[in-house]
Formats: structure tokens, C-alpha cells, sequence
């Protein structure tokens, strides 16, 4: 899932602040050279110079909240790591509890056949023995008058004894099998439960990190804010003073400046921040914001966050409306029935092809699984600033889990794990139907490659479903092979 940060520059910043130094600002006949004030404090309070300063201000600023977005969404991304983690480890916990109930099954019934053969065998025992082991007893035991015919009883007798015996023995080894089946399934439990409770803390970890990112995101856009409220206040008192022929009337404009930027900073000064414009919405709805809490806006935004990733990662059926996949089949499972006779090369330009009809479709992030185009989600950065969360579409690896699941494919819903799926390839060989990354562990970005140095993707916010040109040089040096042709 990758977004691109567009920051301001101090090139304009400094383009603005050389026009104010020059006086290429001055509107009507006043001249652009000279003091425009006569300051009675020096000249550090004159407006022209105020706004000078703030220029500069503002565009630290901007660059800042650049930053501070980029590392929201990149904590973003480790939110979603942490989440599929985390339903993976209870995926593995509920197998081996499962498994533990299979093998306690299979034991109480190896016990329940064990006692019916050991009932079995023991009557036989007690037939033979009943009655001693002299011939008479023996003849009386096995019936009939005929010691000869007793015999033969007797031989046939041992017979189904010994039968027994090993049917008894079978059943006992079945049972050690059991409960070695058993011990296995508990000792899984036991690790997939440390795996889930670690995993439970990663995506903690990593909910409390973005929050305190978000929190010093709002307070920088509030700084932001009060900042331009500044160079606005004093860009007009320079200006108005341009416009004055007259001194005194100069003076005047300074001496209202001064205290409307005294009252300026009075009232910009926040009592708690709040959380960023991105975060306003979600904020809202949760309706558990405390304003005698720096951190609440910003913990509840936290929270929708991995409530949003946990919801997109858990079901990567999920419908656009947000309620469940219609009961018939999943799209892999019908798309497995129909790729189960095709070559590797067929299936590749099925998946290809699947890809390049959603081509136009626009970028939405977190959005796109394995049914097609769902809503965008929420990041606390740049693609909120695009409207991503209203936004049907794909992100990148939205688009590569659709494309795959036509042939019954199912590639988890994270770039960083479809970067673990199939085998590592120089980049060198890349083939058509390769996966291509970006970032450390494919984190940033995905793509498929199409050969002729073309790849298709879902690029960043505010593009759309295209082909573009491949720059070996800005991808990992290995791709990824997930059918081989």
C-alpha cells in the first residue's frame, strides 16, 4: 500500500520571502526601497520582516507535517502487519484447539475399543480356565464327550485368543498414537497462544505509536495554523502601510498590528490539541473524546484505525456496503474448479487479464480484495487528504489479491506478506506474472511486472489502475514468482 507525501518546498517559501525582502510586493505609487515603518522598537517587530520570518515558519512547517504524515502512514503499515499477525496466530491457536479436541476424541475412543476387546478377550481366558486346566475340566469347558474333539476346541480357542491379543495390541498403539497426537496439539497450543499474546502486544505497541504520531501531527497543523493566521495579519499591515503616503497614518497601522497580533496569539493558543482534521470524523463517532485529554482525539483515531485494518485484514471478503461476501463461493475457490486443467502460462495471463480490466479503476487506499473494488480506508495522512475513505477502488496490494484470485490464488490482503508468498527471483529474470516490490520487506509498493519493462498497478492516491513504465532501479532487486510457467 504505498502513498506519495506532498510536501511543500522552501523553494517557494524563499521565492516569497526574497519578494518581500525586495519589496517586490508594494502595491501603488509607495517606493520598494526604504523602511515602510518608522518602529519605535527596532526593526525586529516591523511587519515586513515578521512576515519574512513566518514565511520561513510555515514552510518548516509544511515540511514537518509532511514528515510527520509520512511516519502516521508508515506506522499505518505497522498496524496492519501487526493485525494480520495477530489473526493469523488465533488462526493457528483455534487449529490446535481444534486439533486437541480431534485427539482426545480419537483416545476416548481408542479406550472404549480396548475395553471391548480386553472384555472379549478376558471371557475367553475365562472360558479356558474356568474350571482348571485338567482334561476333564477342558473337555467339560470346551462341551462335548470326546477328549478329541475337546482338543480341537482348544486349538481353535488359542487361535482366537492370540487373534485377539493382536487386535488388543493394535488398539493400544492406536491409542499411543492418540495421545501422541494429543501431547503435539497441546504443545501447539501452548505456543500458538504465546505467538497470539505477542502478537496482541505488537499491534498495542503499534496502536500506541501511531497515537502519539497522530497527537504531534495535530499540534503541529495547529502551530501551522496560527503561524499563517500570523503572516496573514502582518502581510495585510504591510500592505495597508504600502498603500499609506503618510506617516502617521503608518504608524498607526503598525500600532493596531501590534495589538492584533498580541490578541492573535492570545487566542491561537490551544488548551489541549486535537486530532488532526483526519482524524475529526472517526473521532466524532466514537463520541469518547475527553478535551482535558491531549491524547484522546488521537487514541480514538488510533483505535478506528486498527478497528478499520482489523476489519480489512480479517475479512478480505468483505463487501463494499461492509457486511459479509454473499454465501455462494469464494471467488478463489469457483476460480480454483476452473484454473484446475490450465498450464502455468495460461494461468498467468488469466491473472494478467483480470488486472487489465479493472485498468481506470481509481486508487483507493486499503481498498480492493479478492471480489474486486471495495471503499478506501482511513491512514491519518496523505490519502486522507485525497478522500481515500470515500473512494471505491484498489491499492496496490488490493489490486495483486483480486488479480490472483481468479485463479483460485489467495494472497493475503499486505504487500509485506505477498512479498513471502512464492519464490525470490533476481530481478534480471523477471518473468510475466512476476510480482515487483518496493520498500524494506515489499512494504511500500507492489506490482506486476508484464514484461517489455512495463509493469500494471494501483500506483498512489489520487492515480488509478494503469501499465507505466518499470525502473528496475527503484524496486527491490528481487521479485517474486508465485506461478511458474
Amino acid at each position: 500500500m504505498r502513498r506519495t507525501a506532498h510536501p511543500a518546498t522552501n523553494l517557494a517559501a524563499r521565492s516569497l520571502l526574497a519578494a518581500v525582502a525586495t519589496g517586490s510586493l508594494v502595491a501603488g505609487s509607495v517606493a520598494a526601497t526604504g523602511p515602510v515603518f518608522a518602529e519605535p522598537n527596532g526593526t525586529d517587530a516591523n511587519p515586513a520582516n515578521v512576515v519574512a520570518a513566518l514565511v520561513d515558519r510555515i514552510a518548516q512547517a509544511d515540511q514537518r507535517i509532511a514528515d510527520l504524515r509520512g511516519d502516521v502512514a508508515s506506522k499505518r503499515q505497522s498496524v496492519n502487519r501487526a493485525v494480520v499477525d495477530l489473526q493469523s496466530a488465533r488462526d493457528a491457536a483455534t487449529a490446535a484447539n481444534g486439533a486437541i479436541k480431534v485427539s482426545e476424541t480419537a483416545v476416548a475412543e481408542s479406550d472404549a475399543k480396548i475395553k471391548t476387546a480386553q472384555d472379549s478377550f478376558d471371557t475367553v481366558v475365562r472360558a479356558a480356565y474356568a474350571q482348571g486346566n485338567s482334561a476333564g475340566a477342558l473337555v467339560n469347558t470346551l462341551g462335548g464327550n470326546d477328549p478329541g474333539e475337546a482338543v480341537d476346541r482348544a486349538s481353535t480357542l488359542r487361535i482366537v485368543a492370540d487373534k485377539q491379543r493382536v487386535a488388543l495390541g493394535n488398539l493400544q498403539a492406536a491409542k499411543s498414537r492418540a495421545e501422541a497426537s494429543r501431547t503435539a496439539a497441546r504443545a501447539a497450543k501452548v505456543q500458538a497462544d504465546a505467538a497470539t499474546a505477542a502478537a496482541a502486544e505488537r499491534k498495542k505497541s503499534a496502536e500506541d505509536s501511531i497515537t502519539t504520531t497522530v497527537a504531534t501531527l495535530s499540534t503541529q497543523e495547529q502551530e501551522q495554523t496560527k503561524l499563517s493566521a500570523q503572516r496573514e495579519l502582518a502581510q495585510r499591515a504591510l500592505d495597508e502601510a504600502k498603500r499609506a503616503d503618510d506617516r502617521a497614518v503608518q504608524q498607526k497601522i503598525y500600532a493596531q498590528y501590534v495589538v492584533d497580533e498580541q490578541q492573535t496569539q492570545q487566542v491561537a493558543a490551544p488548551a489541549a490539541p486535537a486530532a488532526p482534521a483526519a482524524a475529526a470524523a472517526p473521532a466524532a463517532q466514537a463520541g469518547t473524546t475527553d478535551s482535558a485529554d491531549p491524547l484522546a482525539a488521537a487514541r480514538n483515531f488510533a483505535q478506528s484505525i486498527v478497528g478499520q485494518a482489523s476489519s480489512l485484514f480479517t475479512n478480505p471478503f468483505a463487501a463494499v456496503t461492509g457486511q459479509a461476501a454473499p454465501a455462494a463461493a469464494a471467488p478463489a475457490a469457483q476460480a480454483a474448479t476452473s484454473a484446475a486443467g490450465m498450464s502455468g502460462a495460461q494461468m498467468i495471463e488469466t491473472v494478467i487479464q483480470r488486472g487489465m480490466s479493472v485498468i481506470g479503476v481509481q486508487y483507493a487506499w486499503g481498498g480492493g480484495n479478492a471480489w474486486g473494488a471495495t471503499k478506501g480506508v482511513r491512514d491519518g495522512g496523505v490519502a486522507d487528504s485525497y478522500g481515500d475513505f470515500n473512494r471505491i477502488g484498489f491499492d496496490c496490494s488490493g489490486l495483486m489479491a483480486y488479480m490472483y484470485a481468479a485463479v483460485g490464488i489467495a494472497l493475503p490482503k499486505y504487500s509485506g506478506y505477498q512479498y513471502t508468498t512464492g519464490n525470490k527471483v533476481p530481478i534480471s529474470q523477471l518473468k510475466r506474472g512476476d510480482m515487483v516490490f518496493r520498500g524494506p520487506g515489499g512494504t511500500q509498493h507492489v506490482a506486476m511486472y508484464l514484461g517489455n519493462n512495463q509493469i500494471l498497478e494501483s500506483p498512489q492516491s489520487g492515480g488509478a489502475v494503469r501499465i507505466a513504465p518499470f525502473d528496475a532501479s527503484t524496486f527491490l532487486s528481487q521479485g517474486v514468482r508465485v506461478i511458474n510457467s
